[in-house]
């Protein structure tokens, strides 16, 4: 690891990344058995098992960099909602179909690009990640991208639940590329992606395809943020307590 950057920096960076797939990877987990049709059940679990493959990496990353022989384990059963730093869009409840797959087009579309340029990163172990990372995401990207455009150019009642799930998480898309104190640090030192120019390769790729599927984001004067500062909406906390409540029932259980 050959950077100039703190190792608290590091592992507040790795963490934020293993927060965020992580709440994601449990609320696919929450669609297991509701999906449409048995092949996108199948589809939607490995898409959920390929994020939560990812957000173990970043977790145990972490846990490494935090040392006092902490493990991925204890960051994500171990810690409080205000102690999370996951992207608030992740978080939110799953809604209705249109939803689910919005939400997961928008934040693979950015973690897509995002692994790609994290490939030039100075940290060795993030180089690694972002290369598993991006062979899956691809598919993802695939996958997600053909139902928006089925959805979006479908049916006059599945292009209303698409356009209103797009109003709806669109104001949550800018946290993706807010630069607080630690992100700027970490372009300085060359860890991670420049998020500016991530923000316009994003909007480059996702605004013209929405519009060849007849959607369009709405004109937003206000966007949400607060996820990575540990300041979350109220559903985080019911989110925590039903994936921890085993591991905190029986702390020392094996199975």
């Amino acid at each position: 690891m050959k950077t100039n950057i703190d190792r608290n920096d590091i592992y507040r960076y790795a963490l934020r990344l293993g927060d965020s797939t992580l709440i994601l990877a449990q609320r696919f987990c929450e669609e297991v058995g509701k999906s449409p049709t048995l092949e996108e059940e199948i589809a939607q679990s490995n898409i959920g098992l390929d994020t939560l493959g990812q957000a173990n990496a970043w977790l145990e990353l972490a846990a490494k960099l935090e040392g006092e022989d902490k493990t991925a384990d204890d960051l994500a059963y171990w810690r409080t909602e205000r102690e999370f730093t996951n992207y608030l869009m992740c978080e939110l409840e799953n809604g209705d179909f249109a939803r689910i797959i919005m939400r997961a087009y928008l934040f693979t579309s950015f973690m897509r690009l995002f692994y790609q340029k994290l490939q030039n990163s100075n940290v060795e172990e993030f180089v690694a990640i972002a290369i598993k990372s991006s062979k899956e995401l691809d598919y993802h990207h695939t996958h997600l991208s053909d139902w928006v455009e089925r959805l979006g150019l479908g049916t006059e009642e599945s292009h209303r639940r698409m356009t209103e799930a797009l109003n709806f998480l669109w104001p949550y898309n800018q946290e993706f590329f807010d630069v607080d104190e630690l992100e700027d640090k970490a372009m300085k030192a060359g860890i991670g992606p420049d998020k500016n120019e991530l923000k316009q390769l994003w909007l480059d790729e996702v605004i013209p395809f929405l519009k060849d599927c007849e959607l369009s984001p709405p004109d937003c004067k206000y966007f949400y943020d607060g996820g990575t500062k540990g300041q979350h909406t109220e559903v985080l906390g019911f989110l925590l307590s039903e994936m921890q409540t085993v591991t905190r029932q029986h702390p020392n259980g094996v199975w």
